[in-house]
């Protein structure tokens, strides 16, 4: 009997030495989220000191361009955005909870920065996702990454004074309207991997060049070779081309004798 029951105390212990590298325990994240949460406030940039500024990166992916109206000026398209931040008062020791290391939390219940289309035709405030389900990743050294899509129109100026010869510029402003003292754009990424066409612009080339705060976006077409440029800061300047695809039927073919 001795014997039978020193065996079950063996593979207890081992089970229970194993059961961490095939996952976390629901109660062991329950109670790292709950103790991290507890007294926090998401109305309160997270710094211990609050006299410390917070540096926001931003990745920033051009999805798509639904449509450009030369004539009311609007330019409507599809972005993946990725805001990148550190959270003071989210962060723990993975080694004293159990090894866990990253942890998703509700939108609602963390401090999380705004982003604003200053020069927006339709939606002021960008539509980050549902507090309720939406989660941000987080890290053991409190870095926090939301990541969401959204699909914005801006408003630009129409010239076509000198049609059909016409340029038009349109930019997209983003910015968080938070004193800098309090938040600071850091450095910020854009790619157009996986860009799809509205079926009449194709995209061109991009380069981005380094601002503050404030996120800049331009756009310029020109109609003698039907050309689209986006420029995006969001501290930092990104023109991106964009060609008008039906050009190329323009191309006339070689005469043959």
């Amino acid at each position: 009997m001795r014997k039978y029951q020193k065996a079950a105390r063996v593979c207890l212990t081992i089970f229970s030495a194993l059961s961490g590298l095939f996952g976390e325990d629901y109660h062991d994240v329950k109670n790292l989220t709950d103790g991290l949460l507890q007294g926090y406030s998401r109305s309160i940039i997270p710094k211990r000191n609050q006299s410390e500024t917070i540096k926001l990166e931003m990745d920033f992916s051009l999805k798509a361009l639904n449509k450009f109206n030369v004539v009311d000026g609007h330019m409507t398209v599809v972005t993946a955005i990725a805001l990148k931040w550190k959270d003071e008062l989210l962060s723990w020791d993975s080694q004293t909870n159990k090894n866990i290391s990253e942890l998703n939390l509700p939108l609602g219940r963390i401090w999380s920065p705004n982003l604003y289309l200053l020069n927006c035709a339709e939606q002021f405030l960008i539509y980050k996702g549902d507090p309720d389900t939406k989660e941000v990743e987080f890290s053991s050294n409190g870095e926090a990454r939301l990541f969401f899509m959204e699909v914005f129109t801006t408003t630009c100026t129409s010239d076509i004074a000198f049609y059909p010869n016409d340029i038009h510029h349109c930019n997209i402003y983003l910015s968080t309207l938070t004193s800098a003292s309090k938040l600071r754009m850091g450095s910020a990424k854009v790619d157009t991997l996986d860009f799809e066409t509205n079926g009449e612009w194709n995209l061109g080339n991009t380069k981005s060049e380094h601002e503050d705060v404030t996120v800049t976006s331009k756009l310029s077409s020109s109609r003698n070779q039907k050309s689209l440029r986006s420029r995006l800061s969001a501290s930092g300047i990104i023109p991106i081309s964009l060609i008008y695809r039906n050009r190329l039927s323009n191309i006339p073919l070689p005469q043959t004798k």
